[in-house]
């Protein structure tokens, strides 16, 4: 377990001293940096320790030029580890290659053939690095260059002899430039075959993500969380009008959901799959649903997203067609309720007109002979059946007009405290504390005026009805959720358990005594939900039996960029 620890340690010392630097971003280039770090601290390893502890074992008259000429490569190679490490490697290779050639060839002169001529084979080890990391043809130039300096040296230093030269590094070096060149070869073969089977691959993605999808692209993460845009496919153009390098000037996003594609990313950056579907602007200005899925490419060394891929499909007619198949069947069911309450409004009419006429008769048969208490009575019993039918076709005109609401901009606290002041003489009457708590920066609402005032004080008068002497009715308004509410709250009796969930429901009573002969049709909390659905909005109920119930009436706000533009 020691060993084991020991060695967990070290591999990780060594990952954070050949990890580039946060500046490098590219992961092309953070690979490279990273090779290349970590092989030019190998050599300085090499050549800052085992080098001179060799030359010290050894000791003659030319160790000192031996640890000099060391120590120089030790500054040369940690000089280029740096700029490794900062993704400067092409200028780490070319110094390296540059300045250790000419150290090596300067320390054979010095130091002369005796020594001197071994110092020449580590040209070899430069060879092998440009082969490594420069192109093929560079390093060919570079394995030339080697051959034709040993063959000048001789030149330069007349106490070397071609002869050893030839039988020595030069045929060395000529062998392995050879068999390096044969390896190199081949590797930019093989790149060469990766790279168009890459491209190939790259082609074939982009051909189906054209085809399955409206567009779909690539983000590169960098480890503070900053977004490089990758690629993109050429539809994009085609779906929004924009090119990828014009997003940095325009928001493709309706600002009602730029906020929520944000958060989004965020999702992803932290490595959940996300997909939403969101309302974009094109650059001619129409408006496009786009449902787009995203997903992750988590790192498992770097513990984080590295990159993120996208799909993005145009959901404009999808989204339409449903609210079409909505809006069909609102209209299926606003049109199912009016014949419901036809069909009850006709009988109860027909119960009406038979009481009219029966006494109708009845007066005009015993008009001399009946007395005038009772002929009043029944004049009374006609009016009460012409009110009540006066009351249904009120009904009648308010189901029509929920078929297509006159809508205009409206107040809701105007239209609250107008209700509030019809009602206060009822309230007075039982001795109910009133009262309303306006809230005073609400957004206008879209409202038939005269149904949405119908629905509210059914809402009044139910609270006031239902609630013993007294008590209180609370009424506020407020603004949540891009709805404008009224709430009535009251202290009344309350809804039981057992018939909460049913009392919107068309046609329901809670006291199944109660019948269409025994006092109307009966609307009620039907026809508020009605209204309420007809102006997309809610009402919604909670309440405790024995303490009372709160009722809410939502409308939607009108955004206020509509406004503005209106």
């Amino acid at each position: 377990m020691a060993l084991q620890s020991r060695l967990r340690f070290m591999f990780q010392l060594w990952n954070r001293l050949t990890e580039p630097f946060p500046q490098v971003q590219d992961a092309d280039q953070r690979y490279l940096s990273h090779l290349l770090s970590g092989i030019l601290l190998l050599l300085a390893f090499i050549i800052g320790t085992i080098l001179p502890l060799r030359y010290i074992t050894t000791r003659d008259a030319q160790t000192p030029v031996r640890l000099v000429s060391a120590g120089l490569g030790f500054i040369i190679v940690v000089g280029a580890y740096l700029l490794a490490r900062r993704g400067r490697t092409q200028a780490a290779i070319t110094i390296v290659i540059i300045l250790a050639t000419l150290l090596i060839t300067l320390t054979a002169i010095i130091l002369g053939p005796a020594t001197g001529m071994r110092t020449l084979y580590y040209l070899t080890v430069i060879g092998i690095f440009a082969g490594l990391f420069l192109n093929f043809r560079t390093a060919i130039i570079i394995f030339v260059t080697h051959i034709a300096m040993l063959a000048l040296l001789p030149i330069a230093a007349p106490s070397y002899s071609i002869i050893r030269i030839t039988e020595g590094p030069l045929s060395f070096n000529l062998v392995l430039t050879v068999t390096v060149v044969v390896f190199a070869w081949y590797r930019v073969r093989l790149e060469t075959q990766k790279n168009e089977r890459l491209a190939d691959s790259e082609t074939r993605y982009r051909i189906v993500s054209e085809l399955i999808s409206d567009y779909a692209y690539s983000y590169t993460v960098d480890a503070d969380g900053g977004l490089h845009e990758d690629w993109i496919t050429g539809s994009f153009a085609n779906v929004t009008g924009y090119t990828w390098e014009e997003l940095d000037q325009y928001i493709l996003f309706h600002p009602d959901y730029s906020e929520q594609a944000a958060e989004d990313v965020k999702r992803v950056l932290r490595g959940e799959a996300v997909t939403n579907e969101y309302l974009i602007i094109t650059k001619d200005g129409h408006e496009r649903w786009m449902r787009i899925t995203r997903q992750p490419v988590w790192d498992i060394e770097k513990k984080r997203v590295v990159r993120f891929y996208a799909v993005a499909q145009d959901v404009t007619q999808h989204r339409e067609v449903e609210a079409q198949k909505l809006n069909m069947a609102v209209q299926q069911g606003r049109m199912g309720v009016i014949g419901d309450f036809v069909q009850a409004v006709s009988h109860d009419f027909r119960t009406s007109l038979a009481t009219i006429e029966t006494n109708r008769y009845l007066i005009e048969k015993t008009f001399d002979s009946i007395e005038p208490p009772k002929t009043q009575t029944r004049l009374e019993t006609i009016q009460q059946s012409v009110v009540h039918l006066t009351e249904q076709l009120e009904n009648l005109h308010m189901l029509s007009a929920l078929i297509a609401p006159k809508t205009e901009t409206s107040i809701m606290n105007k239209l609250v405290n107008d209700l509030i002041l019809g009602q206060v003489p009822a309230a007075q009457h039982k001795h109910i504390a009133l009262t309303f708590t306006p809230e005073l920066y609400l957004s206008p609402v879209m409202a038939d005026i005269g149904e949405i005032q119908r629905a509210v004080n059914q809402l009044l008068t139910n609270a006031i009805n239902y609630t013993p002497e007294g008590g209180k009715v609370n009424v506020r308004t407020y603004q949540a959720n891009k709805m404008v509410s009224v709430e009535i709250r009251d202290s009344g009796i309350g809804i039981d358990d057992d018939d909460i969930d049913n009392i919107f429901d068309v046609f329901y009573r809670a006291d199944p005594s109660r019948s269409l002969e025994s006092g109307g049709v009966g609307l009620g909390l039907s026809m508020v939900k009605m209204i309420a659905e007809a102006h997309n909005g809610t009402v919604t109920v909670t309440s405790v039996p024995g303490q009372g119930s709160i009722f809410t009436f939502s409308l939607p706000a009108i955004p206020s960029e509509s406004r503005s533009a209106s």
